[in-house]
C-alpha cells in the first residue's frame, strides 16, 4: 500500500472510531439525564428532612433513592446490551461503525451502575450541604486519574476507543467507591 493509501485508511479508521465514540457518548448522555433526575430528587429529599432535623427520614430517603437510581441505571444498562443493535441502527447503517459501536455500548452499559451510584451519592452530599467532597473527589479522579490514563491508553499506547471506555469505567468505579 502506498503512502496515500495508508493515510486514507488511517483517516477512514479515525472517522469510524470517532463516529462510534460519538454514538456511545450520545447514548450515555441520554441515560445520564435519567440518573441526574433521581439525583436532584435525592438532594431535595435529604435536604428537606435534614432541615427538619428528621435524620431517620433522610437516611430512608437516601436508601430509597439509591435503590431507585441503581435500578433505573441498571435497567438502562441491560437495555443497552439487549437493544444495542437497534440503538446503533438509529444512528448509522455503516457496518464498520456498528461493529465498533457494539463494543462501546457494552462499556456504556457497564458505566451505568457507577454513574447511578455517583449521581445519587452526590445528591446525598448536596442535600446534606456538603458540596466540597464530591467536587474534590470528582476533580481528583477525573483530572488526575481518568484523563492521564485515558491519554496513555488511547494516544500513547495507540489503543482503540474501547480501551478509553474501559479506563472510563475503571475511573467511575474508583469514584463510586
Amino acid at each position: 500500500m502506498n503512502q496515500t493509501g495508508l493515510l486514507l485508511s488511517q483517516i477512514a479508521l479515525a472517522a469510524t472510531e470517532a463516529a462510534a465514540h460519538h454514538i456511545a457518548v450520545q447514548v450515555l448522555s441520554l441515560s445520564y439525564m435519567a440518573g441526574y433526575g433521581v439525583s436532584v430528587a435525592t438532594t431535595t429529599l435529604v435536604g428537606q428532612y435534614l432541615g427538619a432535623r428528621n435524620v431517620p427520614a433522610a437516611h430512608r430517603s437516601m436508601r430509597r433513592c439509591l435503590l431507585v437510581g441503581l435500578t433505573l441505571m441498571g435497567s438502562l444498562g441491560v437495555g443497552f446490551v439487549i437493544f444495542r443493535e437497534a440503538i446503533l441502527q438509529l444512528f448509522t447503517q455503516d457496518a464498520t461503525v456498528q461493529r465498533l459501536g457494539r463494543q462501546l455500548l457494552l462499556w456504556v452499559a457497564c458505566l451505568q451502575l457507577f454513574d447511578g451510584l455517583i449521581l445519587i451519592a452526590t445528591g446525598v452530599f448536596r442535600g446534606a450541604g456538603d458540596t466540597r467532597w464530591p467536587m474534590l473527589a470528582g476533580v481528583v479522579v477525573n483530572w488526575i486519574v481518568f484523563v492521564p490514563c485515558a491519554h496513555l491508553a488511547v494516544v500513547t499506547w495507540k489503543g482503540s476507543p474501547a480501551e478509553g471506555w474501559l479506563v472510563a469505567v475503571l475511573a467511575m468505579g474508583l469514584l463510586g467507591c
